[in-house]
């Protein structure tokens, strides 16, 4: 993966040929995979650069599949403190696939397979020289690492899926936006700020199971979708607690419309390609709920929930009297 502004994408060389080619310079990862790798009548190699890099990497990768993807110089692709957005992506969008087709093609790094880990975010999905390698499912997660944790605050919404107990009653799913009212508090830790609104279904579910899951969605860039399962609890803005955890928000738009704060202990941590998902441009928070809450009162807001909030749909109790 060289670090150019122009890519090329182009078919090589048969199995014996291309072996013969680069065997000195990969060492030990040639003969590690030679015997699986000639199995097969030819090989796709990819030169994958910079450029358009998500989608021109996927397109690399897809004519690598049934074979093999060679990538030249991943290293200097995403060298230390770089801002190049079109390596990380190419990056990103390498490893996606790598993580999401592990069994469609191989992948390796000939000419810096022994630091092609120095690039970031490659590190925990290439074989060292010598050692046969599997890349390891990232499907699931033991944590929000790093990564996550990144690629959840770049996302200007996600979604609140929670549903009652037992056979009735409604599942619900709600979107969530405006920046700052999400924060990521420990590997399997996070919140977010619930502003008034004229359904409470996941306070009601909440309270009735603690059961919940977040979804973040990649609208722009690689594709990706990180869904958090867990357990949850609201916290009212009536309850001390509140102000305790509303402190924990580094930088919250105007918190006066903050009905509760969801809290929610991750016990599942996923990820998936979101191939599907489409590609949006993202213009900007909408300031109409922070106005509309802004001409209310204290006594306006518990009116709110008293007359709004009072019942779920399906008759459970929330803010009744």
């Amino acid at each position: 993966m060289a670090a150019n502004d122009n890519l090329d994408v182009r078919t090589e060389v048969l199995a014996r040929d291309y072996f013969h080619g680069f065997m000195g310079q990969v060492g030990e990862i040639a003969r590690t995979l030679k015997a699986e790798l000639e199995a097969h009548p030819a090989f796709k190699a990819g030169r994958v650069a910079t450029g358009e890099a998500a989608p021109r990497t996927l397109e690399a990768f897809d004519r690598a599949r049934g074979g093999m993807l060679r990538i030249d110089e991943a290293y200097p692709l995403a060298p230390p403190n770089a801002r190049n957005d079109f390596g990380r992506e190419a990056i990103d969008t390498l490893v996606k696939l790598m993580e999401d087709h592990r069994d469609e093609a191989v992948v390796i790094s000939p000419e810096h397979a022994d630091r092609a880990g120095a690039a970031p975010g490659m590190g925990n999905h290439w074989p060292a020289p010598g050692r046969r390698g599997r890349l390891e499912g990232m499907k699931v997660h033991e944590r929000i690492d790093t990564r996550l944790r990144e690629f959840i605050a770049a996302q200007p919404m996600f979604f609140v899926a929670t549903a009652p107990s037992g056979p009735g009653g409604h599942v619900n799913m709600s979107p969530k936006g405006m920046a700052g009212t999400f924060v990521v508090l420990g590997d399997h830790r996070v919140a977010y700020l619930d502003y008034h609104g004229s359904g409470a279904e996941t306070i009601a579910h909440l309270d009735d199971n603690g059961r919940i899951t977040l979804m973040f969605c990649a609208f722009q860039g690689p594709p990706n979708i990180v869904r958090l399962h867990g357990r949850g609890r609201a916290v009212p803005v009536t309850e001390p607690e509140f102000a305790e955890l509303l402190r924990l928000f580094p930088a919250p738009p105007d918190t006066h419309g903050v009905r509760s704060i969801i809290e929610v202990t991750v016990d599942r941590v996923s990820d998936s390609c979101g191939y599907a998902v489409p590609l949006m441009s993202y213009e900007g928070d909408r300031d109409l709920l922070l106005r509309s809450h802004g001409r209310r009162s204290d006594a306006d807001l518990a009116e709110y929930r008293r007359v709004k909030n009072a019942v779920s749909i399906d008759g459970r109790p929330i803010f009744a009297p």
